[in-house]
């Protein structure tokens, strides 16, 4: 005679699961759902600093630490953060510890100490190029912490993807965001055009295209122009590594 199933049992059992994996991910709206830990790819222009501070600042949730870590080199080009910038995109600057190493080795190391520290929910790292090495290291740190590394390239960052997913995001206009899923570990890749929404904390969907828009509209991303002094904005939020 065949048993019958408990369904009650399976019904909270797929509950545990669900909630489970519900913990394990960070809903994006419009856009498919992160993990929480682990190393993630952001390629692009000025638009990809707001998306990283967009991501870090749902990760941390007002209730964590946030790593910035970029080379002084990297500085120099990019321009300095912007708080109130930063802040409405989700970031709320009172979490936010700024390192500004002088070599791209030191910022890598900043990186991987900060991971390992258990204090941050979330490291940004700006980087130019990276050995597959040091990505692995962040990669393993960030996956053995419970932890997200987020990398910062450049649109056209060279190499293959070894994080969990690769994110490439430009301006589009109106200030909405171009956003292309190029990789995800276990997911399928895609593409959007977005818009964050303050009042909601989730991305609301635009448009779907197939085609970057070309108009591109003033950055705006949370950096000031490069060279700009913002010291004074600054100040309350730098912790030197």
């Amino acid at each position: 005679m065949t048993q019958r199933p408990d369904l009650a049992a399976l019904k909270a059992r797929l509950a545990l699961a669900e909630g489970a994996f519900q913990a394990n991910v960070l809903p994006l709206g419009a856009l498919p759902a992160l993990p929480r830990t682990g190393l993630h790819e952001v390629a692009g222009d000025a638009a990809a600093s707001g998306f990283c501070a967009t991501l870090a600042g749902l990760l941390a949730d007002r209730r964590g630490f946030v790593l910035w870590c970029a080379s002084l080199k990297v500085l120099r080009e990019t321009g300095a953060l912007y708080g109130p910038g930063l802040a409405a995109r989700g970031l709320d600057p009172a979490c936010l510890v700024i390192a500004r190493p002088r070599q791209a080795r030191d910022a890598l190391w900043t990186m991987e100490e900060a991971l390992r520290s258990g204090v941050f929910v979330a490291v940004i790292g700006e980087a130019e190029t990276l050995p597959p090495i040091a990505t692995r290291r962040l990669q393993l740190a960030a996956e053995s912490h419970d932890a997200a590394a987020l990398l910062l390239l450049p649109p056209r960052a060279h190499g293959a993807a070894i994080g969990i997913s690769r994110w490439l995001v430009t301006t589009a206009p109106d200030g909405a965001w171009h956003v292309d899923l190029v990789r995800c570990r276990g997911g399928v890749s895609g593409t959007w055009l977005v818009e964050w929404n303050n009042a909601t904390h989730r991305f609301d969907l635009v448009a779907i295209s197939g085609e970057r828009p070309s108009a591109p509209v003033p950055p705006g991303m949370g950096r000031q122009e490069a060279g700009a002094d913002c010291r004074a904005i600054e100040a309350p939020l730098c912790r030197r590594a």
